[in-house]
């Protein structure tokens, strides 16, 4: 069964609603900052009343460093999304030091009519929670013949960017998960309880 993620989470009430509803909830925390960015402490304190699904801290813009840096400090998150994910040479050390401390990680690359940093296909034989196939911010959404290709070479891909319902189904493909952030919401990081129950529905009939 494909597996359903909803992020940019940053209240409780958005987490009373989606726990359990979806596999996988997803807390942003950016560089840039943004109306749906918290602080790593944030999510942490966002996930420690998350009880049946899985909590995911998506760090933005931070080096490897920083990801090691602020691992030290959670005690509820054990998976990290990189997004974008590191360069290859320095996500095949970091991949297995996060391991060390008893993390999952989940590289997130960015697609513009072309991969950057990387083709997601080339993680094939690296330990992850799940590979994300995203956008570029702003961009177009993957195409359907994209989405295809990648969801068939990593058994653990994701695919995002610009998800609802009807994209969901035109994707015609069956990932390991799909993620969705601004379309099940009221306002930036609170969702909405008719659209993720909507969006959940779309991935069991389409997928």
């Amino acid at each position: 069964m494909v597996k359903v993620k909803i992020c940019g989470v940053k209240d409780t009430s958005s987490i009373d609603l989606l726990d359990g509803v979806v596999d996988y909830i997803g807390m942003v925390s950016s560089r840039r900052g943004g109306p749906r960015s918290v602080s790593p402490m944030e999510a942490d304190m966002l996930a420690s009343t998350i009880s049946r699904s899985t909590p995911v801290l998506v760090m933005h813009g931070y080096s490897v460093e920083e990801v090691l840096e602020a691992s030290s400090r959670l005690g509820y998150i054990r998976t990290l999304q990189l997004h974008p994910t590191p360069p290859p040479e320095a996500l095949e050390g970091l991949i297995p030091a996060l391991e060390s401390l008893g993390f999952t990680t989940a590289p997130a690359t960015l697609w513009n009519g072309s991969w950057t940093p990387l083709d997601p296909c080339t993680l094939q034989g690296m330990r992850v929670e799940y590979v994300l196939a995203d956008r570029v911010k702003g961009g177009p959404p993957l195409p359907p013949r994209v989405a295809r290709v990648v969801a068939e070479c990593h058994p653990r891909m994701g695919i995002a960017g610009g998800l609802n319902p009807e994209r969901i189904c035109m994707l015609q493909a069956r990932p390991y998960l799909v993620d969705a952030s601004s379309w099940p919401e009221e306002g930036p990081g609170v969702k909405d309880p008719w659209k993720v129950l909507k969006l959940v529905e779309s991935v069991r009939r389409c997928m």
